[in-house]
Order: structure tokens, then sequence, then C-alpha cells
């Protein structure tokens, strides 16, 4: 939030990382027991979570960007963001194809926030870490 590509926005409530499997991170949200934001853990089709079905279209990135569309919509339409960053090894920008299918499962079209790919790479946790000391 301070430092990285959604820097200038006040609302980026989600960051989304996709890596060997789904993690995610609700901005100045601690949730109960000081955890929150599992979202790979997320039902998304017939009792199979977001992360599993991630996991079992590694090899199809058209399924991939559909459950993945899925995903993002589903937090969309509970947290409604001004942006929200994508990292991790298997962040992708989002096809036009990609971006209808999000759109179409948003309760309304003008939420869409602006989705970038995260530009702090390997820097991202020592820098979010070191910024909790400020």
């Amino acid at each position: 939030m301070k430092f990285g590509a959604a820097k200038n926005y006040d609302c980026v409530l989600l960051a989304i990382v996709f890596g060997t499997g789904i993690g995610g991170a609700i901005a100045s949200y601690e949730g109960r027991n000081n955890w929150a934001g599992e979202f790979g853990k997320m039902v998304i089709d017939r009792n199979k979570t977001w992360e599993q079905l991630y996991q079992a279209t590694k090899n199809n990135s058209g399924e991939q960007e559909k459950i993945n569309a899925i995903g993002l919509a589903n937090l969309i339409n509970i947290f409604n963001p001004e942006a929200i960053v994508l990292g991790g090894g298997g962040a992708r920008p989002f096809s036009k194809r990609g971006t209808g299918f999000l759109a179409n499962h948003l309760l309304l079209k003008k939420q869409m926030p602006k989705i970038f790919l995260s530009h702090l790479g390997e820097n991202a946790v020592a820098l979010g870490a070191a910024a909790l000391w400020q």
C-alpha cells in the first residue's frame, strides 16, 4: 500500500498472490485471532476451493483465467475495492475475454476496480515488514 503498484489509491483493500497456492491479504483488517484473508480456501465450484481449481487448471490458461475471474468477482462483490494488486509467480494480466468474464460476475459493472500486477517482486515482504515499524 505504501510502496507498490497501487500506492496512489485510498481504497486498496485486496492483495492476492498466485504461487504454489493462492494467498491474500485484506488491508487494515486483522480479523478475529489476528488472521484473515485466506482467499484460496474460498469454495468456487462443487466443493472445490479456488486454490484446488487453480492447481487443476495449471496447464490451461483459459480455464485458469475463468476461475480467477470468479474468485476476484466474489471478492469485489464483498469488499468493493478501488484497486486490487496481483502478485506471485502465477499472477497474469487478464485478457479482454477474462476481463469480460469478471465483469459479468459483478453485481454492478461500475464496481470494476483497477487491477495491477505487483512490481515489487521478492522485495514486497521485506518492505511490508519494514513499514510496520514506521
